[in-house]
């Protein structure tokens, strides 16, 4: 979903370079010299790392009760550190520039954009809350047709335009008919340290503890890559 690369300090700085907006010229003559051309757009993006962590401690009796016990303990531990660092990811969703939409004309309107258009079509996604995708599931185009349409290289999965529809919790980007829309990859960089899931047992009294952890930082890298979509009650 977002652009994740591993670091090995807990601060640390990373160059971020904005898209190309211009392609090159062409060479007008034989043997002539290559034309310069303009630098790239580079942003610095500092990253301060933090940890995250949680324990859960089993009895003894509980961890043994059966096969399945601890692999239950640990998919708990998993889902909480995951959603951990999308609740980050969704915030910063968030922060990008703002549209409120009305109908299914607008929407097109969003995906339509010449901003976009630098923008790889393969990194660009919108990632909704299901409030909004129950909205939209029921919701046709100016043709009737429905706006959400199987997505071509997956059929299980929806798309709207072509793009790749990700539904999230209202834990992740609030309650509402809201969406990100827009390339992730290139909106958000997550720095990350260590991403970790293990177990050790109390000597005291034989207990597992399940712990889980992230060290990370999610910042926003380019603010020109998306923007935050809220659907209006009279959208049709």
């Amino acid at each position: 979903m977002i652009n994740t690369v591993s670091v090995d300090s807990n601060n640390v700085t990373l160059p971020v370079v904005k898209h190309a907006t211009a392609g090159f010229t062409e060479v007008s003559a034989e043997n002539a010299d290559t034309v310069s051309v303009d630098a790239p757009a580079i942003q610095e993006v500092n990253f301060d790392l933090k940890l995250y962590s949680g324990a859960l401690p089993m009895s003894y009796q509980l961890a043994h009760s059966s096969k399945s016990a601890q692999r239950v303990i640990l998919q708990h531990i998993t889902a909480m550190r995951d959603l951990t660092r999308l609740q980050k990811v969704g915030a910063l969703l968030k922060t990008a520039t703002p549209k409120a939409v009305k109908s299914i004309d607008d929407i097109k309107d969003v995906y339509n954009v010449d901003s976009f258009v630098n923008y790889l079509d393969t990194n660009k996604s919108f990632i909704m809350t299901a409030e909004l995708f129950g909205e939209l599931d029921k919701a046709k185009d100016s043709t009737g047709a429905y706006i959400l349409q199987p997505l071509a290289t997956d059929a299980t999965k929806k798309s709207i335009g072509g793009y790749p529809v990700e539904v999230v919790s209202s834990d992740v980007l609030g309650a509402g008919k809201v969406a990100f829309f827009g390339d992730a990859k290139a909106f958000i960089v997550e720095a990350i340290n260590e991403n970790m899931i293990f177990t050790y047992q109390e000597n005291r009294n034989l207990s597992t503890v399940a712990v889980g952890g992230v060290f990370f930082d999610t910042k926003v890298a380019d603010s020109d890559a998306g923007v935050f979509i809220t659907f209006g009650d009279s959208g049709k």
